[in-house]
């Protein structure tokens, strides 16, 4: 079986979802789905974490990816992996911040794709980041995401600790975070201009060793998109930006 990430096996001394299967798995539901919108494509990708999606996205033919990542330490896996696999570095830009004083920021850029992968649940500022997104006008918004069990479009809400490495954001002590149903991702797209294209994990996983929460439905990938020509709009009210 040909899998991308065999191909740069130092992804998988990550510390986190690092499981080759699990890679491989995710790869096709966020990368393959989406080739032809990455082919030339300025990439945003919110809390890059080691910068393994970026990378994909670079060698699916994304023209230049900008990683948003607050911790000091997953930066530095992001750099050695790019300097050993030899990423030019025009092709790259590595924001070291918490995403969520970058909200302005974001607005005033333009992205042709932003992707939302594993970090939805590690914030409390959904629908203004949501808002900011939509303002820098991408054709597709890729968002892979822990979610609750709810048929409502809730978030669910709880204090987390930034001890532990899986978290999106270093702040010192704790946060404020809320997971989302996979209505109220849904809402938040198609509020936002975007049709949305649910990837189909029953159907379409071939393994499901350590993509359990797959399996179980306690984790969605999702896909919003849109005519390049579309104007954006905004998500307060659907005003034209």
């Amino acid at each position: 079986m040909n899998r991308f990430f065999d191909q740069f096996p130092a992804f998988y001394a990550s510390p986190v979802s690092a499981h080759p299967n699990r890679l491989h798995q995710r790869y096709r539901a966020i990368i393959e789905p989406n080739r032809a919108a990455l082919a030339g494509a300025k990439v945003l990708d919110i809390g890059a974490h080691d910068g393994r999606w970026s990378f994909a996205a670079l060698h699916a033919g994304a023209e230049h990816v900008t990683m948003i990542e607050p911790r000091p330490s997953a930066m530095t896996m992001a750099r050695t992996r790019f300097a050993e696999y030899s990423v030019p570095c025009n092709r790259f830009t590595i924001i070291q911040e918490d995403v969520s004083h970058l909200a302005g920021w974001i607005a005033g850029q333009r992205f042709d794709v932003v992707l939302l992968l594993g970090f939805l649940y590690h914030t409390g500022d959904h629908l203004r980041l949501m808002e900011a997104i939509n303002a820098s006008d991408p054709s597709i918004v890729v968002i892979d995401s822990e979610i609750v069990d709810d048929a409502e479009a809730v978030i669910r809400y709880r204090v987390e600790q930034d001890q532990d490495e899986r978290c999106a954001f270093a702040c010192g002590q704790s946060v404020i975070t809320g997971t989302p149903s996979a209505g109220m991702i849904d809402m938040m797209l198609t509020h936002c201009g975007f049709r949305v294209f649910r990837f189909n994990w029953s159907r379409r996983c071939d393994d499901w060793q350590a993509v359990g929460d797959y399996q179980q439905h306690l984790r969605m990938t999702v896909t919003g998109r849109r005519e390049r020509h579309q104007l954006a709009q905004t998500c307060n009210g659907g005003r034209q930006a």
